[in-house]
């Protein structure tokens, strides 16, 4: 694990599936705007990566995540899964991840 500056000191695993119509992207951009003011500021503790792990979706969830990913490139990381592997390995998955 490294200690750099721009390493993330906290990583959130959201394990997603077919999720295109319910994910909140524009509430997800809102926050990471926000965050990403505080961060550069000095004024958050801590950073922060969201890692969205792909569990094998037949819809638009992965090009959602993918855009977000473009917009936020240091605080969100999308893991593509190509078969659904279901909630648990897909959390599993990320978590593994998140520790590289």
């Amino acid at each position: 694990s490294s200690s750099s500056s721009s390493s993330p000191s906290t990583v959130l695993v959201v394990p997603t599936y077919n999720e295109e119509l319910r994910l909140p992207v524009e509430a997800f951009a809102s926050y990471l705007q926000w965050r990403e003011a505080e961060e550069s500021s000095g004024r958050a503790p801590q950073k922060l990566q969201l890692l969205f792990v792909n569990d094998g979706s037949s819809d638009g969830t992965l090009a959602m995540l993918q855009q977000l990913q473009s917009r936020f490139p240091h605080q969100v990381r999308v893991l593509d899964l190509p078969q659904n592997r279901g909630k648990a390995e897909a959390t599993r998955a990320g978590m593994l991840a998140a520790l590289q």
